[in-house]
């Protein structure tokens, strides 16, 4: 039962493509495309907490909070502790999503509220 999620342009119809709206971040965040990695890793963020929890903008937004307040972020949504504590499960990510450079996944956030509206919904038994 997979939950899944799409982006799409505001003002059109069609969802855009994950990898294409993953280029549009890194063009505006001015990071490198990564050939197997998602940008900041805002698809294993940001798009975890769409297809999972349904959360819109705000949703998102509001559960970076608390990391934010405290000059932490990125944080883990699973775990809700920042990347770099080593007792995080997800520690090994931190360095993948370029905090170790100070980078933010709340950049990226800011381009994809301000570019995109979410769609998120479960996918219920098999597929002919």
């Amino acid at each position: 039962m997979p939950n899944c999620f799409q982006l799409t342009r505001k003002g059109e119809k069609e969802p855009t493509s994950l990898s294409k709206i993953d280029e549009e971040i890194c063009a505006a965040v001015g990071d490198p495309v990564h050939p197997t990695r998602y940008c900041r890793g805002w698809f294993d963020s940001i798009g975890w907490m769409i297809a999972v929890t349904g959360l819109d903008w705000t949703g998102v937004r509001k559960a970076f909070e608390p990391c934010v307040q405290a000059e932490t972020y990125p944080f883990c949504a699973v775990h809700g502790k920042p990347w770099d504590d080593k007792s995080n499960d997800c520690y090994g990510h931190w360095i993948d999503y370029g905090a170790e450079e100070g980078k933010s996944i709340i950049s990226v956030l800011d381009y994809l509220e301000a570019n995109y509206t979410t769609s998120a919904w479960v996918e219920i038994g098999r597929r002919a």
